[in-house]
């Protein structure tokens, strides 16, 4: 630091003086002109070394890894299951529910999956349309805590819910391989002979 030292010489007037840190530069190869050094600059020197690169920037310019995307949408299917499975018990153990409405609720509960990762993309959207509101703190921090709540719910509302998606990726994926174009498939038509040359 500079703190009791007498401060760099300014350039003289008229003349542009570029400084370079020894060693090193805003990215480490010490090829990038940085200004002279000072208690300011020595502090935000610090603090970049201090966080992890990648760790301050916005939500919206991370990039969601297939990795995340798979934990998120089992943090969401889980979280959906337990909020099914809670309401139908309190549905059952209520006094004023019909013999009826018990029994098909406790065959509900039977059906419910283990593994909620195992669910389908329709059966996990019927599952949303009837469950309250996820709870984006508590899901972000038990399944993706390196992640805001904000994060997890644009990615899921805008991007990877299937109730916002017109067809799943397995279903768009079956289409295209039906659409494709086969070259050499049975019963496809000959291409039809070249015509006889006729030498005059």
């Amino acid at each position: 630091g500079w703190e009791g030292a007498a401060p760099p010489p300014l350039p003289a007037s008229g003349a542009h003086r570029e400084y370079r840190c020894p060693g090193e530069g805003a990215f480490g190869d010490g090829t990038d002109s940085c200004p002279p050094p000072s208690r300011d600059t020595d502090a935000a020197e610090a603090l970049r070394r201090a966080i992890p690169l990648g760790s301050n920037l916005p939500d919206q310019l991370r990039k969601w890894t297939k990795p995340d995307r798979d934990t998120l949408r089992r943090g969401v299917a889980q979280v959906a299951v337990s909020a099914r499975h809670t309401a139908l018990l309190s549905l059952v153990q209520e006094e004023s529910t019909s013999l009826a409405d018990k029994r098909a609720a406790q065959a509900e509960v039977r059906a419910l999956p283990e593994d909620a990762a195992e669910l389908s993309d329709e059966a996990l959207s019927s599952l949303l349309d009837t469950t309250p509101p996820l709870d984006w703190a508590e899901l972000t921090r038990v399944y993706l805590p390196h992640r805001s709540p904000a994060e997890c719910e644009a990615r899921w509302s805008q991007v990877d819910d299937p109730r916002v998606r017109p067809y799943s990726s397995r279903a768009l994926e079956r289409e295209k391989i039906s659409k494709a174009p086969s070259s050499g498939s049975r019963g496809a038509p000959s291409p039809p002979a070249p015509s006889p040359c006729t030498v005059s």
